[in-house]
């Protein structure tokens, strides 16, 4: 009776000791996941942080000839223009820098590669488009003096809960054309 009662007790014990286990290593793969996706949304922040620093329009980057090249919207690069120039943007891991042909920010329209950040690599994937001041979440068929900007980076193979619910991390901004005023659009 006694040896009954010791492997029962035994089996019990494995199973809270199993359970633990269990629970440890769901708690783990939460705090990885985690990690990784505050990762996600330094390395988007990083790259749109680069992109703020880029020319709004390369038809409005003025000369001494025009100083303000720009006198409407319609002087601006139409959208059938964006990502048409065959720029590229990379990241140099031993430079720790952007490598970067493009102009200005219609050139990086479909740009997506691969980002060195904190041991892994991501994906990062850019859209520009036109969108209205008013309502910067709609883009628009024809020039305005706002551009919407959507960093989108992913750790591939990593997702949220399921396969189907891969780790995307979107961040957007909108950039407006630094000589416009409110009427003007």
């Amino acid at each position: 009776m006694q040896t009954l009662l010791s492997l029962a007790s035994l089996v019990m014990v494995m199973a809270f000791a199993m359970n633990l286990y269990r629970s440890t290593a769901t708690t783990e793969q939460r705090l990885m996941v985690g990690e990784i996706a505050t990762h996600l949304v330094s390395a988007a922040d990083d790259v749109m942080a680069y992109l703020s620093t880029r020319p709004f329009d390369a038809n409005a980057t003025p000369t001494d000839s025009d100083p303000l090249p720009v006198r409407s919207p319609a002087d601006l690069t139409p959208p059938a223009d964006f990502g048409t120039s065959g720029c590229t943007l990379s990241y140099d891991e031993i430079r720790r820098a952007y490598q970067d042909t493009c102009q200005a920010l219609e050139d990086y329209d479909g740009q997506t590669f691969d980002l060195p950040w904190a041991g892994m690599t991501f994906r990062v994937e850019i859209d520009v488009d036109y969108v209205y001041p008013a309502d910067p979440t709609t883009p628009v068929a024809s020039p305005t003096y706002a551009k919407l900007v959507t960093v989108r980076a992913t750790r591939p193979g990593l997702y949220f809960g399921t396969p189907d619910n891969e780790a995307v991390v979107p961040l957007s901004q909108v950039f407006v054309y630094p000589y416009a005023t409110p009427s003007d659009d």
